[in-house]
């Protein structure tokens, strides 16, 4: 635990009821343009046992500098980049709450926060209008550290991955206004008078083609000319009048200057050519915008299942938290009934017909206490994004996750088959985060059963190793999918069924996730009126565990 020195608790009323100054004017840098795996932390605390023990506890976990004087954290902050500062709020050149602000002034998206031994509702407030992050109170332990900085680093590593992407849609819309501004200007050229008319159009980079009410070509010029140099007299003409038909433009193939073959878009428009009636079409090379428009739909995909996840990671961990709350209710009257009924026992006598009854509410209080305890594991959702590996048996994830789910398994009379092949290696995993993935592939077959008209309902569980890598597989005889079904069922928000229990469409999608970056797979297979497997296979040695 971190504790205030002696000489801090001296000054701190002295300090107590100075204003932070404004801070300088100096012109703020530009946010960086890469973002890091990890954050570099800048730790700044008079006290030299307060910065040893800190960073003791940080500089396994994140990359770090620490100084003692608010001078000398500024004066690094002018010479490298830092993403945290984690700053102490009494020290003798400013309060930590002007140190944030000043280091806002020199790099305005560094994440402060705040350590103090005063902790209050003034203290925080006052910290957070000053633009710091969170504040921790002393003293405080390595758990509540590691997490905060940690929590904070998430913040920016969002915000920074976001002003990431944003400038690349910001370069691809205007490489769009550019087409869009190119072809207005095109346009536009059509509406000069007939004596600048062969002048411009014939430095157009555009084909411009005339054609009269017959159909026939009367005019074209030298970008025209090239753009469909492939095409022979008939079928050019042919193309020129169907886009003179057509109500909307064409895009079709053509020939461009380099040599290659790329995208243009034909359209038309009614003009007058020598006094008659005839029609205009326009020949604009839309390759680079084409290009354009599926690099900006893989990053808006891309940004789309980001989104997803994050959503689906949020909603996890309101449901984990309103777990652990109902669990942990639970769990104190349930040792007092333990409690009482082992003390009735030791006070009764075993021939007293009333032993054997107290020994049955022993055992069902037991059950009830392993069950919350396995809740309360289930529950740990915000431990899952940095839990570490471990060698788990994937037969007792998978036992525990069948334990949660025994009312449902048992309200809908399904029959569980368990198949573990003998001698079945512990291998490398996060296991609360494996447990989340069986609970939702075992409730997918739950659904899937619930869904069919089977007279007897199966679910049958078999592991083995095949190899190098442990095989689980979770079959069901529901009613199986459809291939349009099957095709879609690993994406985010789709549901395969109407009473799916992932409940937005993201459990298989989100545990497909979780197994790859556990180096393994997550396949469906399925037909339809004969159920449905979904298949992990998990590497026995994981480089990632290492």
């Amino acid at each position: 635990m971190i504790t205030l020195s002696r000489r801090k608790k001296e000054r701190a009323k002295a300090m107590e009821r100075e204003d932070a100054k404004p801070a300088s004017g100096t012109p703020q840098p530009s946010w960086p343009a890469d973002v890091p795996d990890k954050p570099c932390v800048l730790i700044v605390d008079d006290d030299e046992a307060v910065v040893a023990l800190v960073s003791t506890i940080l500089k396994p976990v994140f990359p770090l500098r620490a100084v003692q004087s608010a001078s000398e954290a500024l004066r690094i902050l002018e010479q490298q980049t830092f993403h945290v500062l984690l700053t102490d709020q009494m020290m003798p050149e400013m309060h930590g709450t002007r140190l944030i602000q000043a280091a806002k002034n020199i790099q305005p998206w560094i994440v402060g926060l705040i350590m103090t031994g005063y902790g209050s509702k003034d203290t925080a407030v006052e910290a957070l209008k000053s633009g710091a992050y969170d504040f921790l109170e002393k003293p405080f332990g390595p758990e509540e550290l590691v997490r905060t900085v940690r929590r904070a680093w998430n913040t920016l590593h969002a915000e920074l991955s976001n002003r990431s992407l944003l400038r690349r849609l910001q370069a691809a819309n205007a490489a769009l206004e550019a087409e869009v501004a190119e072809r207005r200007r095109a346009e536009n050229a059509l509406d000069l008078s007939r004596v600048g008319f062969h002048n411009i159009v014939e430095r157009s980079m555009d084909g411009t083609v005339v054609l009269d009410s017959k159909g026939e070509v009367k005019f074209l010029n030298a970008a025209a000319r090239v753009l469909l140099v492939n095409r022979g007299t008939a079928e050019r003409d042919e193309l020129l009048r169907s886009v003179a038909d057509a109500a909307q433009p064409l895009e079709v193939e053509i020939a461009r200057g380099d040599g290659r073959c790329g995208v243009g878009e034909l359209s038309a428009v009614a003009t007058q050519w020598e006094g008659e009636p005839a029609v205009l079409v326009s020949i604009h090379d839309i390759t680079e915008r084409k290009h354009a428009e599926r690099a900006l739909a893989r990053l808006l995909e891309e940004q789309r299942k980001s989104q997803s996840q994050l959503i689906e990671a949020e909603r996890m961990t309101a449901v984990g938290t309103m777990t652990a709350g109902v669990a942990h209710e639970l769990n104190n009257p349930l040792m007092g009934i333990l409690n009482f009924t082992q003390h009735c026992l030791d006070c009764t006598e075993e021939d007293d017909g009333r032993y054997a009854v107290l020994e049955d509410i022993e055992k069902a209080t037991r059950r009830c206490i392993e069950t919350v305890a396995n809740l309360l594991t289930f529950a740990r959702m915000d431990v899952q994004a940095t839990e570490s590996f471990q060698e788990v048996g994937c037969d007792d994830l998978v036992d525990r996750v069948l334990k949660l789910l025994a009312y449902r398994i048992s309200k809908l009379r399904v029959e569980v088959i368990r198949e573990v092949a003998i001698g079945l290696p512990r291998i490398p995993l996060r296991p609360h985060q494996m447990q989340w993935v069986f609970f939702h592939l075992l409730n997918q077959a739950l659904d899937s059963v619930q869904e069919g008209t089977a007279t007897v309902r199966e679910i049958t569980v078999r592991m083995l190793r095949q190899g190098g890598t442990l095989c689980v597989s979770i079959e069901d005889n529901g009613p199986g999918m459809a291939p349009e079904v099957l095709a879609r069922i690993l994406d985010p928000f789709f549901a395969a069924t109407p009473t799916a229990s992932a409940g937005k469409g993201m459990g298989l999608s989100t545990s497909r996730t979780i197994v790859e970056a556990h180096g393994g797979t997550l396949t469906v297979h399925s037909t339809p009126g004969e159920g449905t497997t979904l298949v992990v296979q998990l590497p026995v040695e994981s480089s990632r565990a290492r």
